[in-house]
């Protein structure tokens, strides 16, 4: 038995895709780019902002554990302005920390020693004596830092108030 295939009718037939097919798998396309495009972006503004909350309250911790640290041990301390706070350490050093241009400071032996990165900033330092005259001194310490952004984006600012009590040992 023979089978006649008619090659009019394998010839005529069209193979691809219509307009509609093609205008539809480009917009479900487009719409899954842009889609992961904007995952994307968000994930890379919430790294960006995790890094500059982490720096600011990394340098925040650090100082003041510097100040507490320092302060615990001296044998006499001295507020001679709201900014300002003088310790006197048992082998006589004089340990000043202050606030100036927006970065705290310790100063030892003359030679100033920044407590801050670069990229940090504080905005206000201050020390208040809560202690009556014939306790021993403990001092409320209160600082805020802050990143800014050069360019004013949003996830790069970031600014945090930082408090703490300490109390001189005897």
């Amino acid at each position: 038995m023979f089978y006649f295939i008619n090659m009019k009718n394998i010839y005529n037939k069209k193979s691809g895709f219509t307009l509609i097919e093609v205008l539809l798998y480009v917009g479900i396309t487009s719409f899954m780019l842009l889609t992961i495009n904007i995952f994307i972006a968000t994930v890379l503004q919430s790294r960006i902002k995790n890094q500059t909350v982490l720096v600011v309250e990394n340098s925040g911790v650090a100082i003041m554990q510097t100040i507490i640290q320092t302060l615990r041990n001296a044998t006499q301390i001295n507020i001679s302005n709201p900014q300002t706070i003088s310790a006197t350490m048992p082998d006589g050093q004089q340990i000043v920390f202050g606030l100036e241009n927006q970065v705290i400071n310790s100063t030892q032996s003359g030679t100033i020693y920044p407590l801050i990165p670069s990229d940090v900033s504080a905005t206000s330092l201050q020390f208040t004596n809560l202690a009556p005259a014939e306790k021993p001194a403990s001092i409320q310490i209160i600082f805020n830092l802050e990143n800014l952004s050069p360019e004013g984006r949003n996830e790069t600012t970031y600014s945090q108030t930082f408090y703490d009590t300490a109390t001189l040992r005897k």
